[in-house]
């Protein structure tokens, strides 16, 4: 007889994924509790969600503490971690005694949130092990992307040097007690197969379709909501506007940042087109399933050929792929021919609500807790030989490597040789060496602009 599943969803919330599932679980009748320490809010207007009044305590201490290390008054905020460790000890053994299945994201278990217990944070995965816990970690972006690929890294060649080090040493740490679920262009620091995250998600609910009417304009209204400007290749999506403004395109040109979900969602159903990005290192983002999901036609620039050949055809959406150099001529072309948007909004809408509805998700996640693992959503990262970084150039990334090599040796890149990816590296680091011969490192600052 199976035991009966009861879940951990926490302690980490990214667009409203861990309530989707916490909700779609409730349906179902499965044993669950969402217990979120950091949320990551649509804006800054949406408060952090507590769905649990066990961490009422915590997150009060936690506010009080860093209201004194604004302050400067040190001695204060340590005393109030100390109690906060204990109350988060506390908290632990409740959990280890409630739930048989953990659910966990971007990188972050219950010890991570202590000044004190994230010290000997791999004790907490140790003890799920040892208690026979089924334990899933989900990574979104930059908790497990290298350093030299992320457009939101900043600093010198040491600050690099020390995050590629912490950042590889926790996912690998990680691995050894979790079933990964990551993007395949996050899986660098990764030893063993994981399974692909668009193999599960995206999860979009009833929150994420606009009730609204779809509306008709006398202009092409193109929306652009980037949670990072940088990330997203807001630049030159600007510029991209501009020209085809002047080559007669009548567009309403809209840009959302910091706006909230509601807001977003509404003013996606009233587009006709959804920019997400450039320079991207996946085909997808929650952005563009949510325009999926309410029919609207998504651009995403990126490159796209290895990407097609190393997953299932059924975990990539019927989205506009293009080319970056391609975003102005396709993009004029597509404002130019109205069925051809309602055909590609169409098939979106038919692929996302067919297989990311929260109970197609659950579904395949339940499989995952089962062992259930259907081999095409399992990818081996020693095949991934993709470099690029969400929204940075390859002149960015050869910068850094160049850095990162010449000033730490090549071990410092914390890739295996026997990765695809080292040999990129390696391909990288011969064609920028000597543009960058002969820097002083220690007084540049890295920040993709």
């Amino acid at each position: 007889m199976k035991d009966k599943k009861s879940i951990f969803l926490g302690t980490t919330e990214i667009c409203h994924i861990m309530l989707k599932l916490h909700r779609e679980l409730d349906k179902e009748g499965i044993r669950n509790g969402l217990y979120i320490f950091y949320d990551f809010p649509y804006s800054k207007d949406e408060k952090l969600e507590t769905h649990q009044k066990e961490l009422d305590a915590y997150h009060w201490i936690y506010e009080k503490c860093y209201k004194y290390i604004d302050k400067n008054v040190i001695w204060k905020a340590r005393i109030l971690q100390v109690v906060e460790m204990s109350i988060l000890l506390w908290f632990y053994i409740k959990m280890l005694l409630r739930y048989n299945t953990f659910i966990f994201m971007y990188g972050h278990g219950i010890f991570k949130s202590s000044r004190y217990l994230k010290k000997v944070e791999e004790l907490e995965f140790i003890i799920y092990k040892m208690l026979r816990k089924k334990v899933i970690m989900i990574y979104v972006g930059t908790d497990a992307r290298p350093p030299c690929n992320s457009p939101k890294f900043e600093g010198n060649v040491h600050d690099l040097y020390d995050e590629t080090l912490r950042i590889s040493n926790r996912v690998r740490m990680i691995e050894k007690y979790c079933t990964v679920i990551s993007a395949i262009s996050t899986s660098a620091f990764l030893n063993h197969p994981f399974i692909i995250y668009n193999a599960v998600f995206p999860i979009i609910d009833n929150a994420d379709i606009s009730k609204k009417s779809k509306e008709e304009h006398d202009k092409i209204v193109i929306l652009h909501a980037p949670s990072h400007y940088i990330a997203k290749g807001t630049s030159e999506i600007r510029r991209t506007i501009e020209r085809l403004k002047q080559r007669g395109c009548q567009i309403d040109y809209i840009e959302m940042n910091g706006f909230s979900h509601k807001e977003v969602i509404d003013t996606l159903r009233m587009s006709d087109v959804v920019i997400d990005q450039i320079n991207a290192s996946e085909p997808t983002s929650t952005l563009s399933s949510e325009a999926c999901a309410n029919g609207v036609p998504v651009i995403i620039c990126g490159n796209y050929q290895e990407y097609y050949e190393l997953v299932p055809e059924y975990t990539i959406a019927p989205i506009c792929y293009w080319e970056n150099d391609r975003l102005e001529d396709n993009l004029y072309e597509l404002i130019n021919d109205k069925d051809r948007r309602i055909e590609i909004g169409r098939k979106e809408e038919e692929f996302i609500l067919s297989r990311h509805t929260p109970k197609d998700v659950v579904k395949r996640l339940l499989a995952i807790i089962d062992g259930n693992v259907d081999e095409e959503w399992c990818f081996c990262p020693k095949k991934d030989a993709h470099l690029p970084g969400t929204g940075i150039t390859e002149d960015e990334i050869g910068k850094r490597v160049v850095a990162l090599v010449d000033t730490y040796g090549a071990k410092a890149l914390r890739i295996r040789k026997d990765h695809a990816l080292y040999k990129e590296y390696q391909r990288v680091y011969n064609k920028y060496k000597n543009k960058y011969a002969n820097y002083d490192w220690s007084s540049v600052v890295f920040y993709e602009k």
